[in-house]
């Protein structure tokens, strides 16, 4: 770390006790992160209560499979949304599905009857990632199994890389329940619960009314047949499906057809070489989407019960040396700008960001996940920008382009680009790789 002058202010003073605490909380998390910790201590937090409602305030917020953001949201409500609430977990709230969310179900698990499909098996179902496919819907969604024979109305095929069904989108049970920061909600008004609320008593309104059920009932079987002209718009709803299921097919396609899940052997060797590399400089949320791939490629059988547990402790590890490495990456960014400015690579990065010729512009360097030998190869390009280097981008391996012999330097990138669905991260295969500047660092300060 580079030394500062003995003359610092006070804001500097302030930053180096922090990261002093910083490294403090890496010595002391080291018993959860060894195992020394009990696998479901991370969920011990999560407290139940009486329901209550609440009002979503923020735009397009996030209902995520887990709480935390890690987790993979499974619906995007506006502002205005009425949700039920019935526990807490560490600032996140969980919630009842808004009207409208769906589920995922493996389609080895059902039989199709029309626009239904019937467990020939229990299942929990999955937790739908409404952005990706069958492959990154991997959490389990419910507490107790469906029963075999649960029968449950389609919402969308979901297809494979191959084209073939691999999965549907079902309507979610109602017991489906998601998580959403305390911080994008706050309590609802009695008026504002009202409607979520008022289902209960409005059976007992139209049981009490048989009298007036004859009048009304002519009422809609006049309406169907007086309405005969727009029957013709009927077929026109399937014409109008068909362009919407077409671009979600398509969108997992690159994935499967570029990277394969990896194996448990290989994930684990380089969850190994991970263990050997600086919290700051570790790529550990791919390891983690690593992970999940390889257990949405699992099934619910007791066979795969154990390696799921097991991939799941994993992710439970790497998720805490996450944790800890956004906290050092703060602190370490905070000692950069305490001790200098930007400097002038900075500034000249920030300049080329600008130019719309380069798909991205950072540090280039070789990656411990994707090395070529645990799982395929790939590049990082990472952030230069206050000493603290992010991973911006991942580079493909690409015939006639030096990757290699630009390791270590400032580079911008031109090619195609595609965004990783499960990485979160764009993917991109170079025509020609630049060199920014003839200063070699001494090393990248990354992280992700």
């Amino acid at each position: 770390m580079k030394t500062i002058p003995h003359r610092r202010s006070g804001s500097a003073r302030a930053v180096l006790a922090l990261a002093g605490a910083c490294r403090a909380t890496m010595i002391l998390a080291a018993p959860a992160a060894i195992g020394i910790f009990p696998a479901g201590a991370a969920y011990a937090e999560f407290v139940a209560s009486e329901p209550y409602y609440v009002v979503v305030t923020g735009d397009e917020v996030n209902i995520r499979c887990g709480a935390g953001s890690v987790w993979y949201p499974v619906a995007t409500v506006p502002a205005g949304t009425v949700l039920k609430v019935d526990g807490a977990d560490q600032g996140w709230l969980r919630v009842a599905y808004p009207e409208g969310a769906g589920a995922m179900v493996r389609a080895s698990d059902v039989t199709v009857s029309g626009g239904s499909v019937t467990l020939t098996q229990p299942s929990r179902l999955l937790a739908n990632n409404p952005k990706g496919g069958l492959s990154e819907s991997w959490r389990p969604l419910l507490d107790q199994e469906l029963a075999a024979g649960t029968t449950l109305r389609v919402l969308e095929e979901v297809r494979d890389g191959s084209g073939e069904v691999s999965g549907f989108r079902v309507a979610a049970p109602s017991d489906a329940r998601g998580f959403v920061s305390e911080r994008s909600v706050r309590p609802a008004t009695e008026a504002e619960a009202a409607p979520l609320r008022g289902p209960m008593p409005k059976p007992v309104e139209t049981a009490a009314a048989p009298e007036t059920s004859g009048a009304p009932a002519a009422q809609p079987q006049t309406t169907p047949p007086a309405e005969t002209p727009p029957a013709e718009a009927t077929p026109a709803a399937p014409v109008e499906l068909t362009p919407v299921v077409t671009p979600v097919e398509t969108r997992p396609e690159p994935a499967p057809a570029q990277r394969a899940v990896g194996t448990l052997n290989q994930l684990n060797a380089a969850f190994e070489a991970l263990k050997r590399v600086p919290t700051e400089d570790a790529e550990i949320q791919p390891l983690i989407s690593e992970y999940t791939r390889f257990m949405s490629s699992l099934s619910d059988s007791a066979a795969d019960s154990g390696f799921r547990r097991y991939a799941e402790s994993r992710v439970e590890l790497l998720r805490a040396r996450l944790e800890l490495q956004s906290q050092l990456l703060a602190v370490k960014e905070a000692e950069a700008f305490a001790a200098r400015g930007f400097d002038q690579i900075t500034q000249s990065v920030r300049q080329m960001q600008a130019n719309p010729l380069y798909k991205v512009v950072g540090r280039l360097g070789a990656s411990t996940v994707y090395n070529g030998q645990n799982l395929p190869q790939m590049f990082r390009v990472q952030s230069v920008e206050g000493g603290v280097g992010r991973t911006l981008a991942y580079v493909l391996p690409t015939d006639g382009v030096d990757l290699a012999g630009k390791i270590g330097f400032i580079v911008g990138v031109v090619g195609d680009s595609r965004t990783d669905v499960v990485l979160g991260l764009p993917i991109i295969e170079p025509k020609r790789v630049d060199l920014l500047t003839t200063v070699q660092g001494t090393g990248p300060s990354e992280g992700q």
